[in-house]
């Protein structure tokens, strides 16, 4: 029962790793001897031993397909899937339209580019029967705060999609949770 929530060579996929939380998440699952593979826009340039930094755009659901194909060929299982990637574009002008180009973006980034994420680990998952995936939802999935309403509706959408690929795939033993932090700093969130 010791090693009941050992993460040890546990191999696992995080979205949005070179980001606040992506980068804690991934370094804290490093430090406990998982086998990380970070997603990210831009690769960091600090190096950390279990850490595998990938260049990605998410929204490109082919990348990072192939990202997993490669790491499942190497290690024969993906046992974790956290999808930490995402943008806030709050309106910068009070009391003026939401940009439309903000709502795409945001909408693509934050909710169908998760959807196209956990689509590409599942298979891998249900080969083994086993698999866990999170999905970094929001304070706001739960409450609003003014000026983003992309933000809000793609994490509100993001638990939702949580819960229902946790419907469709528990029975196949692929776990899909939800955390939905509150305010942290970060590069995202200092300014405001």
């Amino acid at each position: 029962m010791k090693d009941l929530f050992s993460v040890k060579d546990k191999v696992v996929i995080i979205t949005g790793a070179n980001g606040g939380i992506g980068n804690a998440l991934a370094l804290g699952f490093a430090k406990n001897q998982s086998i990380v593979h970070g997603i990210a826009l831009k690769v960091p340039n600090t190096k950390s031993p279990n850490v595998f930094y990938h260049k990605c755009d998410i929204s490109k659901p082919k990348q990072f397909a192939k990202i997993c194909e490669t790491i499942f060929k190497k290690y024969k299982h993906i046992d974790v899937l956290i999808n930490c990637a995402g943008i806030s574009l709050p309106n910068k002008k009070p009391n003026k339209q939401y940009p439309q180009v903000n709502w795409l973006k945001t909408i693509e980034i934050n909710l169908t580019s998760s959807f196209y994420c956990i689509q590409s680990v599942i298979p891998y998952m249900v080969k083994n029967n086993q698999g866990s995936i999170i999905n970094i939802t929001s304070i706001n999935s739960e409450s609003a705060f003014p000026r983003n309403p992309s933000y809000l509706a793609s994490k509100g959408g993001l638990k939702m999609l949580g819960k229902s690929f946790a419907k469709d795939w528990g029975a196949r033993g692929i776990r899909v949770n939800n955390i939905g932090p509150g305010y942290f700093k970060t590069k995202m969130t200092e300014k405001s």
